[in-house]
């Protein structure tokens, strides 16, 4: 059967978008489109999607850190990154006057979760 190229073409767009969606396939088709890769080829559609685009010195939305037997974790959220932009972070500490830079770790997400430990 062939089907005309107009009634092809929707569904394969459609399939673009559910696959670049953190959840893919039919289960990712109505959740945060924030998330997803194409935001920053598109207009923002709301606050949503004004407010995950920050400055790209100010990516870091916060961290969080805990504490056990003499051993710290942090983990930092970052804000939804570019596509080729970098995903390494560096941690660096502040010990009496000078800073010490940590091993930089690598986010594996679009909005990266890199851990420190």
């Amino acid at each position: 059967m062939k089907l005309p190229l107009f009634f092809l073409f929707p569904a394969l767009a459609a399939q673009s978008i559910i696959a670049s969606s953190a959840f893919p396939g039919d289960r990712g088709r109505d959740l945060c489109t924030v998330t997803r890769e194409d935001i920053w080829e598109r207009e923002p559609k709301g606050f949503m999607d004004e407010f995950v685009r920050v400055d790209r010195d100010k990516v870091i939305g916060f961290a969080l850190y805990t504490q056990q037997g003499g051993v710290m974790k942090m983990t930092a959220q970052l804000f939804p990154l570019k596509p080729g932009e970098d995903r390494e972070v560096t941690l660096e500490l502040k010990r009496g006057d000078r800073w010490e830079k940590r091993p930089p770790q690598r986010c594996s997400t679009q909005a990266g979760l890199p851990t420190f430990g």
